[in-house]
């Protein structure tokens, strides 16, 4: 195992508080481990997704102001007004698509898509999905439809029952502790954006990523611009003085005032955003263009069980975006459905693996 793919299956199982590794890896009786409810676990979980908003919303509004207010007039005092509308911009995209986020996060919904995508499976495949019948290899379009592992084959892996929801539910749908429902084609859940990411509203996860990289460049540069002209040269060392423990260290200290301490601080943060930002950006992009969510692409060989979601990059696109997908980067298309061919959709709803 890789070290992203180690760092990936450890994300899901903090996610899904599922410690039942600790035993194996690290040697723990887990029965002399205090008992936590589910309703304790939850609340953690929670306090970790409202900490993670908080921190996402105070820097995207609270370093947008205090750049605009406090750096800028030093920097580009003649190009003040473009700054601000560029700032305001900025915002605008990036506050409409965390709405859209949250108002599609119904979208995510497994009942939404299984009423919404039955249509395109036959008889034998709706019975299969609501768990009345079991897949057998001799059922017709079984094998190139669902397109199981050899050894998921005559089984019932394709659906599987969730015990919180008390329902049977497709097996590429997870449950989210958080959310507290099974999200279809779930990409993981975002503490930042306080939600889970599936197919319903993944889009709007993108292009909120997309400008958060922008902005936080911005802000990253300008902040970095300052500290270089009126405080220390950041190269080829002058940057470790910024540093957030440094910078904070040194005002304790009295080596330099709250004003820098601030300045160190929020750059420190900012570009550690803007930092990852750029990463799950370029990795939402490589899941959509291969047609995978994180979630299946790392999970438990799912790769290796599972086909891809489209047979091109468009039919890949457009079941995230839609049509028209480019518009979506310069105004939300919340009325815009993704579309889904019938092969994406037995796809989605019957593919079978072990591992999932």
């Amino acid at each position: 195992m890789g070290a992203w793919e180690y760092i990936v299956k450890k994300f899901y199982d903090f996610q899904d508080h599922n410690f039942c590794d600790l035993k194996e890896e690290y040697n723990l009786d887990l029965e002399k481990l205090p008992e936590f409810s589910d309703s304790v676990k939850k609340w953690i979980l929670s306090g970790v997704n409202f900490i993670g908003m908080t921190f996402a919303a105070f820097f995207m509004y609270g370093g947008t102001w205090f750049g605009y207010t406090y750096i800028l007039p030093d920097i580009y005092p003649e190009d003040k007004t473009f700054f601000f509308w560029l700032a305001m911009f900025m915002l605008a995209e990036g506050t409409a698509n965390l709405v859209c986020f949250h108002l599609a996060a119904k979208k995510n919904c497994v009942s939404y898509w299984v009423d919404k995508l039955s249509y395109m499976l036959n008889e034998s495949e709706q019975a299969m999905l609501k768990g009345e019948r079991v897949p057998r290899e001799s059922d017709s379009n079984f094998e190139k439809t669902a397109s199981p592992a050899p050894e998921a084959q005559g089984s019932s892996k394709s659906i599987k029952f969730c015990e919180k929801c008390n329902c049977v539910c497709p097996r590429r749908s997870h449950h989210c502790p958080i959310c507290d429902y099974c999200v279809f084609r779930k990409d993981h859940h975002c503490y930042f954006g306080g939600g889970c990411v599936g197919l319903g509203n993944q889009r709007y996860f993108i292009v909120f990523l997309l400008y958060t990289v922008i902005g936080s460049t911005i802000v990253v540069y300008l902040l970095g611009l300052y500290l270089n002209n009126h405080v220390a040269p950041l190269f080829p060392f002058g940057f470790l003085r910024f540093i957030g423990p440094t910078v904070g260290i040194r005002y304790v200290l009295g080596y330099d005032d709250i004003f820098v301490a601030i300045c160190g601080t929020l750059f420190t943060f900012v570009y550690s955003l803007m930092i990852g930002s750029i990463i799950f950006f370029a990795a939402n992009i490589f899941y959509v263009l291969n047609g995978y969510t994180m979630h299946d692409y790392h999970t438990g060989r799912v790769r290796t069980a599972v086909k891809s979601d489209g047979e091109n990059y468009t039919e890949r696109i457009e079941l995230v975006f839609g049509k028209h997908w480019l518009l979506n980067f310069l105004f939300p298309l919340y009325w815009n459905p993704n579309i889904v061919t019938p092969a994406i959709a037995r796809n989605t709803l019957l593919a079978g693996s072990k591992d999932f």
